[in-house]
């Protein structure tokens, strides 16, 4: 609902995100998936009937004040 992607490493034994994708939708995400061929890329519905194409190297922590604009990370 809050149309972020977050990221977890079970390899650090932490409860809390290691990284997170802010924007990455207008609306509700339904589906994440990792790229088959290089697992730097996932991709992800939404309810905004839009597929997106999310390239994890350029997620940042900076979070835009202007809610129209997507994620950098957004490619797609």
């Amino acid at each position: 609902m809050d149309r972020y992607i977050l990221f977890w490493d079970v390899r650090t034994g932490s409860n809390k995100p290691v990284n997170k994708a802010l924007q990455a939708h207008f609306d509700d995400i339904n589906t994440v998936d990792w790229c088959k061929i290089d697992q730097n890329y996932i991709a992800t519905g939404s309810n905004d009937k839009k597929v997106s194409l999310i390239d994890i190297r350029k997620i940042t922590s900076e979070v835009s004040p202007d809610k129209t604009k997507l994620c950098p990370a957004v490619i797609r």
